[in-house]
């Protein structure tokens, strides 16, 4: 076994039954490949350069750990990153790589199948572009799979001429470069064509003769792979290429998070950190308010996460590895160029990483010296780091199940009330009320054992909050919420979670000071700020209220639930026609984030128009469409009716 078949064996697992089903599963599989090669391979040599440049990378992202406020959650990201080093110890320059190209045809037709609309899996989120699905296959992402797929698809083209079977070999690259492009990722696209650019310039040297067969068999894959994934989602991609509004918000939000902390960055993987505080409100219209965790660019990350100092090191180990390459060039390097080029634009999963540093050591020819000692430890740590890890994701994945199950029973006992017209919930048959008991205990106990398992970051104890909240168990969620907060000080919306309890029993000061808190870490969050007045709005502090509203408005005037959320306000106040007109404000509001919401509103609007004295008003209200989001999104975020 080599590390080109763990790398095959990780790219082929897909666990549904993890909350993780993609990321997780494939490092547990590589930090075990990474031990068992440890294990085996007592006389191993090793690239000295290489060597050098992994401990080097492995050094600066503990010494960003350090200084990082997320110091706890930074862990995870160091297994990710150490487990793909510690692999890539054990590859040699004579590394072949014959079983990606094997599990590359397995992965593809997964892949068609997502895009022809015939998935066996029945996934909660699939990506979606003009109207058709983008696949993602085994690697769980878009992005993930095309830039995968182009990094496989040079590795094929090499390994033609290293002596496996030619057509196999030019078949594999082709069918890995057709499901590239079928994937709609520009990043994916950008690594296909610097990496076979830069093969055929290693590998021919000049010879253009050579390249007549690649640029046939270019012309080809386009033309299948715009009968894919078709024409106008093809034509959209190419023709916005410069057009990237989320990312652009991103860099930019990396380069406010860099001049604010320039030397040491926000600590290792802490972006999340970066995102909360400096997004600029450009970036709502295409997020719908989420944090992102990634600046979609390896050198905006490191700007802002390990700021001049990780850029410094990052700077010297590129021009190592290069001058390594002078020496002694490799064509396997196109390889890592092709990642390279992919990083400008997109972020790395644990298999592509894992993929790069494999091929990295396995371009560095230079002399080799015996593997130190402590490699042992370097696979060990990472091992059982992601192994709690995946626990905690199968754990929690269960847990989640029993909570289905618990709430459906309890959905079938409403429904039963409602159909009898009784005031209180019927009792369930004897059997299923004992079943729903169970379900409810599972779940209380996988909850807790997923965040014992994972100590590190804060996700397990806040969607046990979350459920506990559905249960409208306030204090309970409440502490599971604290306890989020507790491994990951820092994360507003963590906070905002416990300042919406503490509003729930009617805690005036814990609803003040949490609030404070998130609002101070992501001062442009509206779904915090909006948090906030709802909580003011419960403990009938009208001026707080109106002065959060006023400040969601201000940065977001196109925001729905900020124009419900004033309505409400003002019918408490018991200002009806000022309450009319920001609800006719929010019919005409942008309702992406909360689709359900504009039916709500509706229904308000039509009950104040009758208590005003205009039926016929009301009538035209209640008939108006519901607020659906395009199923035929393509391109421009001008068609969202975004201005």
């Amino acid at each position: 076994m080599s590390a080109a078949f763990w790398l095959a064996l990780a790219s082929l697992l897909v666990v549904p039954a993890s909350a993780d089903s993609f990321d997780l599963p494939h490092q547990f599989v590589l930090a075990l490949g990474a031990s068992v090669l440890a294990w085996r391979a007592a006389a191993h040599s090793v690239s000295r350069r290489h060597l050098v440049v992994a401990v080097t990378w492995l050094a600066a992202a503990l010494v960003a750990t350090l200084f990082s406020e997320l110091r706890a959650a930074s862990v995870p990201a160091l297994f990710t990153l150490s487990t793909a080093i510690a692999l890539s110890l054990f590859v040699s320059s004579t590394q072949r790589w014959t079983a990606l190209l094997i599990t590359a045809w397995p992965i593809a037709a997964y892949a068609l199948a997502q895009a022809l609309g015939h998935d066996f899996i029945d996934w909660a989120n699939v990506a979606t572009w003009c109207g058709g699905t983008r696949p993602f296959s085994t690697l769980g992402h878009p992005t993930q799979l095309a830039v995968w797929m182009a990094m496989v698809a040079v590795l094929a083209l090499e390994e033609g001429q290293r002596g496996t079977p030619r057509l196999f070999a030019w078949l594999t690259a082709a069918v890995c470069a057709l499901t590239c492009v079928a994937t709609l990722s520009r990043a994916g696209w950008l690594a296909l064509g610097v990496g076979v650019l830069a093969w055929a310039a290693l590998r021919f040297k000049g010879n253009t003769r050579r390249l007549l067969p690649l640029g046939g068999a270019a012309l080809v894959i386009a033309a299948l792979a715009t009968a894919v994934a078709g024409p106008s989602a093809i034509l959209e991609r190419i023709t916005h290429a410069l057009v990237a509004p989320t990312r652009v918000q991103l860099w930019g939000t990396a380069l406010a998070g860099f001049r604010h902390r320039p030397w040491i960055g926000w600590g290792f993987d802490s972006f999340l950190l970066v995102d909360q505080q400096f997004r600029h409100p450009d970036a709502w219209k295409f997020e719908w308010g989420g944090t992102a965790a990634h600046a979609h660019s390896f050198p905006a990350q490191v700007l802002a996460t390990q700021g001049i100092a990780g850029a410094v090191v990052v700077v010297l180990l590129i021009v190592f590895v290069m001058r390594t390459w002078r020496r002694a060039p490799s064509p396997l390097l196109a390889v890592v160029l092709a990642l390279a080029a992919a990083s400008m634009v997109a972020f790395s999963g644990v298999l592509v990483l894992a993929l790069g540093w494999c091929v990295l050591a396995a371009s560095m020819r230079d002399v080799e010296r015996r593997m130190p000692a402590w490699v042992w430890f370097l696979t060990l740590v990472p091992l059982l780091g992601t192994a709690m890890l995946f626990g905690a994701s199968l754990t929690g994945g269960a847990a989640e199940r029993a909570a289905m199950r618990a709430d459906a029973a309890s959905s079938r006992s409403r429904d039963a009330a409602a159909s009898s017209r009784s005031l209180t919930p019927s009792p369930l048959p004897e059997g299923e009320g004992d079943a729903r008991a169970r379900d409810t205990a599972r779940a209380e106990f996988l909850f807790r054992a997923a965040a014992s398992l994972d100590v590190w970051t804060g996700e397990w104890p806040v969607r046990h909050g979350v459920w506990l909240e559905q249960q409208q168990k306030w204090l309970a969620a409440r502490a599971r919420y604290e306890l989020a907060v507790q491994r990951a000080p820092g994360v507003a919306v963590f906070e905002a979670n416990v300042g919406r309890m503490a509003g729930r029993v009617l805690d005036r000061d814990g609803t003040h000071q949490w609030f404070e808190r998130a609002r101070r870490h992501a001062p442009l969050d509206a779904h915090i700020a909006l948090d906030a007045a709802d909580a003011a709005l419960r403990l009938e502090e009208f001026e707080l209220a109106n002065d959060a509203l006023r400040t969601v408005l201000g940065l977001y005037p196109t925001d729905g639930p900020a124009w419900l959320m004033l309505a409400r306000l003002r019918l408490a106040q018991q200002r009806p026609v000022e309450a009319r007109a920001a609800l006719e404000a929010a019919l005409d509001a942008d309702w992406r984030d909360w689709p359900e919401g504009a039916a709500i509103t509706r229904t308000l609007l039509a009950a104040i128009q009758e208590g005003l004295g205009d039926p016929f008003l009301a009538a035209e209200t209640r008939a108006r469409k519901d607020f659906v989001l395009p199923s035929d999104i393509c391109g421009a975020p001008s068609k969202l009716g975004l201005k």
